[in-house]
């Protein structure tokens, strides 16, 4: 038997992410320094943590970087993936540039960009995007510096994507091996996303099995997200995670505390560090019934799925 105890201790990320495919996206640009138009601000990669740094960009191709500008959230995100340009958090002179994860109103992540001095400031605006050492070569690192005026080092300039999608897309998500959940091994019964609506909110509820892809789930024993197979889409308990909150999918975060999910060895799904286990509300099994998270209790069998 999995001990509930466990649950109440694993570490959980408690920084909520903005769900950036929930709103209608500025278009990509590409981002040069000093108005270099041969040479544009890219990643060497898409994971928390990979180089900004500035590429040969003479030839625009669809895998030449580029970047969505969102002002009103101040965000510098990496088109066709879920990093935002971050200056860490101890933002300073001579701190490396990376992408991470992108998250609203995070300090690192704060951009705001001045027309004049064609600068990017970052969080109150005391350090600016540097191109370190002024280098103009493929790879050159970029990093935060003081803002000064007249620092070419710290002059950007954008121009549009030419097709107005930029360079690279966003990789579909794995599949896995999929499977149906039963409610307490209820084999006519499955977990299901009403209406098979793939967007952010929609409820996850209970519904005779019908083989389509709203029932089909990704998932594995111990620490592990719920997606709804061959989409970006997870298991999502809420930011107030507690008895009686309805459950729904959200565009998948790692390391987001309410899709951060416990599959035991008993077939509870329970959420880290919170005691709380995917629950069948009222323990009824009738069409659109909202599932929910309830505290998690041993020989609880609406809290069984498999």
């Amino acid at each position: 038997m999995f001990s509930l105890y466990f649950l109440t201790i694993l570490p959980a990320v408690l920084a909520t992410p903005i769900a950036r495919q929930a709103t209608t996206m500025p278009a990509p640009v590409y981002v040069h320094p000093t108005g270099n138009t041969n040479f544009c601000l890219g990643a060497t990669g898409d994971a928390n943590g990979a180089a900004t740094t500035i590429v040969d960009c003479t030839t625009k191709t669809d895998s030449t970087p580029s970047w969505i500008l969102d002002n009103d959230k101040k965000l510098f995100q990496l088109n066709g993936t879920q990093v935002c340009l971050d200056a860490g958090t101890n933002i300073g002179d001579g701190v490396p540039l990376k992408v991470w994860q992108c998250y609203d109103n995070l300090p690192q992540q704060q951009w705001t960009y001045n027309t004049g001095d064609q600068h990017f400031s970052v969080g109150p605006g005391a350090e600016c995007l540097d191109l370190t050492n002024g280098a103009f070569t493929n790879g050159a690192g970029t990093q935060t510096w003081s803002c000064i005026s007249y620092n070419t080092n710290q002059k950007w300039t954008t121009s549009p994507t030419d097709s107005g999608n930029g360079g690279g897309t966003t990789p579909p998500p794995p599949s896995g091996n999929s499977q149906v959940l039963h409610p307490n091994g209820n084999t006519g019964k499955c977990l299901d996303v009403q209406g098979n609506v793939q967007a952010n909110g929609t409820p996850v509820e209970i519904y005779d099995c019908n083989g389509t892809g709203a029932q089909q789930w990704v998932l594995s024993r111990g620490h592990t997200s719920v997606r709804l197979a061959g989409t970006n889409y997870c298991l999502d308990a809420g930011t107030n995670i507690g008895n009686g909150v309805g459950m729904k999918i959200w565009q998948c975060y790692d390391g987001l505390a309410q899709q951060t999910w416990y599959y035991t060895d008993d077939n509870r799904i329970a959420v880290e560090n919170k005691g709380q286990c995917l629950d069948l509300t009222g323990a009824r099994t009738n069409n659109g019934n909202i599932v929910q998270t309830w505290t998690c209790t041993d020989g609880n069998t609406n809290q069984i799925w498999y």
